[in-house]
């Protein structure tokens, strides 16, 4: 179940529940992710080339080769070429790049259901953040636009420090 709170008459709150979680029905098709944050874990251990032991290792790269996930992550279509703005962004084969300067991650965002989520990596450092919120805001504020550069540059901080 999901649930939200909203002011009540009585000037309180009450939580209100949306029922079972959201069906994604056919939207499952266009990437959208239904799944538990250790999975995220384990998809950007895959991504970074993180594995545990060497059958991990051996599964990874029957899954996908290195080599194909480092063509899928040449950038293709600019997004945001602005010399003013703070990154560069470019769309690959499903995952978008940013760019830094010289420093580049990688990774993808996304929301479903009320809830936001994204993940950046950068494969050379073997290093990922993985960020989720349990609400959108379909008109973000000036404060929420600014948060969100905020944090995308802490993104970089973190991922190629």
């Amino acid at each position: 179940h999901n649930y939200y709170v909203e002011p009540d008459s009585a000037g309180g709150t009450r939580l209100i529940d949306n029922g079972a979680d959201f069906d994604p029905g056919i939207t499952i098709p266009n990437g959208g992710w239904n799944a538990p944050l250790d999975d995220l874990v384990s998809y950007a251990a895959f991504l970074t080339g993180v594995a545990v032991d060497d059958e991990t290792r051996r599964r990874f790269d029957a899954v996908l080769s290195r080599g194909s996930l480092e063509e899928i992550w040449v950038p293709r279509i600019p997004i945001r070429e602005d010399p003013a703005a703070e990154h560069s962004e470019a769309m690959g084969l499903s995952f978008f790049l940013v760019r830094d300067g010289d420093r580049t991650v990688i990774g993808h965002t996304g929301s479903q259901a009320g809830f936001r989520a994204f993940f950046y990596f950068q494969p050379e450092k073997r290093t990922a953040v993985i960020a989720a919120f349990n609400t959108t805001n379909q008109d973000p504020s000036e404060e929420a636009d600014a948060a969100f550069r905020e944090m995308m540059s802490a993104v970089f901080a973190v991922v190629d420090p």
